[in-house]
């Protein structure tokens, strides 16, 4: 029917825009293709053609990437945590841990911190194995005796899981967030099962006990979300709670470190970040982090500061991060609050501030919306205006410079709704 395309054009093209913002979308086609077998009938090859065209954009999409970028940067062999066997070989486990975490949520943090080998690991995969043998077998049998939503409930959880959990090595083995689309699907699975065992059950006795039940259950829930909120009543909690659960885990520290840093607590924020950076030398927003620290504890601190930003700059090269532009403009900070030091010479003066608005315009050639950068660049040069006022066309220079990225600043200031400081 005609509106049967109208659908599947609209469901392309918000497929589409799905793709360009999220990794996930790549299991769109797969997921349709799991409804359309699971809930409707009719001409099964017709159907599954329809939906194979959604597959045609994404196979394009992947084609023109790999291209641009090659196939090992698409779906590379290593991350700096694990190689791709390795990180396939977790996974068996770690799904199963998930589905752990969603019925029996005890062991909720932030970051989970899962290691990329364990002692018990073999046994604990062949284990987690049959956990998984165990799940589509169920599927199966339900299947066969007519239950489709609880069959469809187990498959979508795997086919969800595809990008994330599978052979593609992220830097984090587990987290907790990766639970939320693909168990989205087990609620209602049970709800449509009970639904369909309530007639039965209101004729027994423990049909009756059904409501004592959810309401238990309601109530151990409350009590439990309660508690849990708890843990996010500071932003300082939420990590010490992760560091109490995880002790190993260094972007816990990192985090920590960072708030005490928000916080104006310069000392006390050295302390975690030191330790996150020993703990993982890849995170680049820890170096950086350890650089803002030292940084804010002035001059005697300066050494170790532009020690800790060079290192996040050099290890971006191998583990790229969003935090690199801070490493970029921190390290211009550092270069133009030594040029305020008035017992250095004008000269010395000039070539730290000629260091600053080139660690500063890095920043914002990386982020070209970085706008602290470009208030601090407009800084620098102004600084530099004022001590070349006696060289006109040195003066002239850095004027234009300084005008240009105020201009900047304004710009991006005007596109987020405020106004630069």
């Amino acid at each position: 029917a005609r509106s049967a395309f109208l659908l599947l054009a609209v469901t392309l093209a918000t497929s589409l825009c799905c793709a360009v913002t999220k990794e996930n979308a790549a299991v769109i086609p797969l997921a349709i293709l799991l409804v359309e077998l699971c809930f409707f009938r009719g001409a099964l090859f017709q159907r599954a053609a329809l939906v194979g065209l959604l597959f045609l954009p994404f196979v394009a999409g992947a084609g023109i990437r790999v291209a641009q970028v090659g196939w090992d940067r698409l779906i590379p062999a290593n991350s700096p945590t694990a190689t791709q066997g390795q990180y396939a070989l977790a996974q068996v486990y770690v799904t199963l841990r998930y589905l752990h975490n969603f019925f029996w949520p005890t062991d909720l943090t932030v970051e989970q911190n899962f290691p990329t080998t364990w002692d018990t690991q073999l046994a604990d995969t062949a284990l987690a194995g049959t956990g998984h043998l165990l799940l589509f077998t169920l599927a199966t049998l339900l299947l066969l005796r007519g239950h489709r939503m609880i069959p469809f409930a187990i498959v979508w959880y795997y086919v969800t899981h595809i990008v994330e959990s599978s052979i593609v090595p992220i830097l984090d083995l587990m987290v907790d967030h990766r639970m939320y689309l693909t168990t989205a699907m087990i609620p209602a699975a049970f709800a449509v099962a009970l639904a369909r065992a309530w007639p039965h059950l209101r004729q027994t006795r423990v049909g009756r006990l059904t409501p004592v039940f959810w309401g238990l259950l309601v109530a151990l829930s409350m009590g439990g979300t309660y508690l849990r909120n708890r843990v996010w009543s500071s932003s300082t909690a939420i990590w010490e709670d992760t560091i109490a659960k995880r002790p190993d885990c260094a972007r816990a520290y990192s985090s920590l470190g960072m708030e005490h840093l928000y916080q104006g607590q310069w000392l006390r924020a050295v302390g975690p970040i030191e330790t996150a950076v020993d703990l993982g030398p890849y995170h680049v927003e820890g170096w950086n982090n350890l650089g803002k620290a030292y940084l804010e504890l002035g001059e005697a601190g300066f050494p170790q500061a532009i020690a800790a930003l060079e290192k996040g700059i050099q290890i971006n090269q191998v583990s790229p991060s969003n935090s690199v532009p801070l490493c970029w403009n921190n390290l211009g900070l550092i270069y133009q609050r030594m040029a305020e030091d008035g017992d250095r010479s004008v000269e010395e003066r000039i070539a730290h501030l000629h260091n600053s608005v080139r660690h500063l315009r890095q920043a914002t050639q990386i982020d070209p919306d970085y706008e602290v950068a470009y208030v601090n660049l407009a800084h620098s040069e102004f600084k530099l205006l004022a001590l070349l006022v006696d060289d006109p066309v040195q003066s002239a220079k850095h004027a234009e410079n300084a005008s240009l990225a105020v201009d900047h600043a304004e710009r991006v200031a005007n596109r987020r709704g405020g106004r630069i400081p």
